[in-house]
């Protein structure tokens, strides 16, 4: 898996720029803005930051103190390279991350959740790093909408009256793995397959509240704006979960 990244992280980079894909653009960061307020004088910490995405996007928002960790470090190279402001740090986060301090306002898993083996190491290292009543954010690929559990998919039928595509659900239930090529990338990674339920049972199982579940799809605003075929408002793109550590 980690030499699956360090392949495509170039091109991952590439394809992101300095603004995102539109999914961020029209769903996530929306979201996470609104979400997160006013962030001046908070702590911010990134599980799975990748090429800096994130805290390039917060920058706007006020004074406040970001740490990054991936386990890439040419990804972490390539936020370097687009002067990602904040300290990044190489490191596994499914494991226990004990260079890093235990007070964080805020824990980011922004679209990274479906990229990792073991998700009980993700969560236990967020609600670990969090103060309390800290949030945790685990925003991820909707699980029964997306690849590999879904695909877009047309009958001969709606093929002749050229209707719009349909979501056909494949899998979903079973936790598993593929390999598969995200954003168009010529390089696949491994993207893990589970049901809703696997990703916020273990956050309750913690100590979590769950205090918002968020299944997101593109108004209908931004598609006519980033020129998105309409279809995509049908079905929820994105799954976003907001934790409380009581």
């Amino acid at each position: 898996m980690l030499e699956d990244w360090r392949q495509a992280a170039k091109e991952y980079s590439q394809e992101l720029g300095e603004t995102g894909d539109f999914l961020r653009l029209s769903t996530i960061n929306p979201f996470i803005l609104s979400r997160l307020g006013k962030v001046s004088g908070r702590k911010i910490l990134d599980l799975g930051c990748g090429e800096g995405y994130l805290s390039r996007l917060l920058i706007s928002s006020g004074d406040w103190q970001y740490t990054g960790v991936d386990f890439c470090q040419e990804l972490l190279d390539e936020a370097k390279s687009k002067n990602s402001p904040g300290d990044f740090f190489c490191a596994d986060i499914t494991r226990p991350l004990d260079i890093l301090d235990k007070n964080f306002d805020v824990v980011m898993a922004n679209m990274v959740a479906m990229d990792v083996a073991e998700i009980g190491g993700l969560y236990q290292n967020a609600f670990d790093k969090l103060k309390s009543s800290g949030l945790f954010f685990n925003i991820l690929a909707h699980p029964a909408f997306s690849r590999p559990a879904a695909r877009l998919f047309k009958t001969w039928k709606e093929k002749i009256l050229r209707r719009d595509p349909f979501v056909r659900v494949d899998i979903y239930g079973p936790v598993g793995s593929q390999r598969s090529k995200i954003l168009g990338l010529k390089k696949p990674t491994v993207i893990f397959f589970r049901p809703l339920a696997a990703y916020v049972q273990p956050g309750i199982d913690l100590g979590f509240e769950l205090v918002e579940l968020a299944e997101l799809a593109p108004s209908s605003t931004a598609i006519e704006e980033y020129h998105y075929p309409k279809f995509w408002t049908k079905h929820p793109k994105v799954l976003a979960l907001v934790f409380r550590k009581k």
